[in-house]
């Protein structure tokens, strides 16, 4: 059984209309009548498959994805990946819209990471574990009441105090290259 990691992106609407919302994600030959997410514009490649090959962790499509306009008039996208943090899509999207917020969280609820960008790509995370373990515990109807695509950490958060903390990186988020997440070790007590 694969892990997977639910991932939300907070970005506006021309991020989400340039970069994310694609009615070829299987190519130009194979239109969708609604669009999917995809991180194919990011790269300027045409299909999944050409992503898959030269870039690597995409989408699972199997819990469907979801977009929603927030309060703030910002987006919240959020799905799934399996075992790995999208690393190279990640980047890519800070890169492109220095406004780009993206969290992550592997099944096994260990920590959560938030990616922004402040003169280059920053990761802060918060370890979940105990905490949120008993939050989720309290709040069991919400978790079963809950998408394929969403995640019960990203309304803990919402519940917290957030205690972010900054986990550097010299070299690239290589930790998270070709990685599965559950054996990445944060930096956490």
């Amino acid at each position: 059984m694969a892990n997977y990691v639910s991932n939300k992106v907070v970005c506006s609407k021309d991020f989400l209309d340039t970069y994310l919302f694609d009615f070829f994600p299987c190519g130009p030959d194979n239109p969708m009548s609604e669009p999917y997410i995809s991180f194919n514009k990011l790269f300027g490649l045409r299909s999944l498959s050409e992503y898959q090959e030269k870039i690597g962790v995409h989408i699972y499509y199997g819990f469907d994805f979801s977009w929603a306009k927030r309060d703030d008039g910002r987006y919240e996208v959020k799905f799934c990946t399996r075992w790995e943090y999208p690393i190279q899509a990640i980047l890519k999207a800070l890169e492109l819209s220095h406004e780009v917020e993206w969290f992550a969280v592997e099944e096994s609820c260990v920590f959560v990471s938030k990616f922004y960008w402040d003169n280059g790509a920053k990761e802060d995370i918060m370890p979940l574990m105990d905490a949120y373990f008993a939050w989720s515990e309290a709040h069991m109807d919400l978790e079963e009441s809950l998408e394929d695509w969403d995640d019960s950490t990203w309304y803990y958060l919402q519940s917290i105090e957030e205690n972010w903390k900054n986990w550097e990186s010299k070299d690239g988020f290589q930790r998270y290259r070709d990685t599965p997440v559950f054996k990445v070790m944060p930096p956490i007590e």
